[in-house]
């Protein structure tokens, strides 16, 4: 079962047990005589339940024989009363809309597939059974054309038009907001942008879903944009990294030999234990951790044992006291300008840049005048570092990219020199 198709599964649960719920109150309010209009509430919000559900159990696909949904305003509590997470929401509000693009609604016969009021469907069959009319839903299709038309109705008719719809323009403004709907979202799933997004937004307003459930759904869409943006970027970084493999002349060899396994190890253990990879000094430059990275996959570590090797030179992930100091203030600066190119690395999908730009000028008031406030800088530089370290996942992608140019380095060079 697929995510939405989990999502309304568990709404259509929900609107199970709220219509038990609704209908027994309903019984027990007749029975106690209570006001008319608490009980026409009920009565309301259970005739909501029925015909929703109706919609929900069918087995077959939506066709043009089907009935335009528009009780998005009822739908938007029933949501706002559950607490749905922001893809449950935009799931379910979204389902109700594709359903009606599948009915047809912007074709020539989509005046079949007329909008009927619930609340209001029971006063419309009275007023259709005292002008002699059998069927109901024909009759609101013969009102609706002769609207359509600019025909004359009478008072009757013009009765059922207005319960049937609300007012006059009401099918009119559910076809043009869904029309914006399926412009900016359903035709364009995988471009859309933050424009469109905004547009969405306001055409459900038009539908009357609630503000709280448009900024939900609005949250839902701004991620998926997001993760769209980081599978871009993460497939226009694959193309740099085939860019930046070696010519025919720069051949890299796979394997090497016994003496120069030896050599390779000699120097990583000079810094690090090759069984534990734990560090035998308290902190390595950025430099000679890419350097021990790339080493390590030359000797046949994993990236996992490479990624707990780049754990372990990270003082701000190995620092277990969080009210001690991961780093000397005195090398705060050059741990930032260590790590820049990092930092660089993960601007945009981390939105570090105003870290980066507060960093940068609290570098520039040291090189001024401002010396005297050493300390009181160092130490904002440090917390800003912290926190943008906090953000960054650790999954070293960018640490394991440079560590993988390392070691085609040093096997190229090796090759070179044979």
């Amino acid at each position: 079962m697929g995510k939405s198709n989990k999502s309304i599964y568990k709404f259509t649960q929900l609107l199970e047990e709220y219509k038990y719920y609704y209908t027994q109150k309903v019984f027990s309010l007749v029975a106690k005589n209570t006001t008319l209009t608490y009980h026409k509430i009920l009565c309301d919000s259970a005739l909501f339940f029925d015909e929703t559900l109706n919609i929900l159990n069918r087995c077959h696909k939506a066709n043009a024989n089907d009935k335009i949904f528009n009780s998005f305003y009822s739908l938007s509590l029933v949501l706002e009363s559950a607490e749905f997470s922001d893809r449950e929401n935009f799931d379910i509000v979204f389902y109700f809309v594709k359903r009606n693009l599948d009915i047809g609604m912007f074709q020539d016969h989509s005046s079949k597939n007329i909008i009927i009021n619930t609340k209001k469907y029971k006063k419309i069959t009275i007023l259709c059974q005292r002008m002699g009319k059998e069927n109901v839903d024909d009759f609101i299709h013969f009102v609706y054309e002769k609207h359509r038309s600019g025909e004359k109705m009478n008072s009757m008719e013009k009765a059922v038009f207005e319960l049937s719809f609300g007012h006059k323009d009401y099918f009119d403004g559910v076809v043009k907001f869904t029309r914006i709907i399926y412009k900016n979202y359903f035709s364009k799933i995988d471009s859309y942008n933050k424009e469109d997004i905004d547009i969405i937004v306001d055409a459900l307003q038009g539908l009357d879903v609630t503000d709280f459930i448009c900024s939900s759904i609005k949250r839902y869409l701004y991620t998926q944009l997001e993760e769209r943006s980081m599978k871009s970027r993460e497939k226009e970084e694959v193309v740099l990294r085939f860019q930046d493999v070696p010519s025919k002349k720069e051949k890299i060899r796979t394997t090497i030999t016994n003496k120069e396994y030896r050599d390779i190890l000699k120097e990583v253990e000079e810094f690090v234990h090759f069984s534990t990879l734990k560090l035998k000094q308290h902190h390595l430059s950025l430099e000679l951790q890419n350097q021990i990275a790339g080493q390590l996959l030359v000797l046949g570590k994993s990236q996992d044992d490479v990624r707990k090797f780049i754990a372990n030179c990270n003082p701000f992930h190995t620092c277990k006291d969080k009210d001690s100091l991961c780093i000397e203030l005195d090398q705060v600066i050059q741990y930032y300008k260590d790590n820049y190119n990092k930092y660089i690395y993960y601007k945009e999908a981390y939105a570090l840049e105003g870290f980066l730009d507060s960093i940068n000028i609290y570098i520039e008031l040291l090189e001024d005048e401002y010396e005297t406030e050493w300390l009181t800088i160092q130490i904002q530089i440090y917390h800003i570092i912290k926190e943008m370290e906090s953000f960054i996942p650790k999954n070293y992608e960018y640490e394991l990219e440079m560590a993988e140019k390392q070691k085609n380095k040093i096997l190229i060079r090796r090759y070179n020199n044979e």
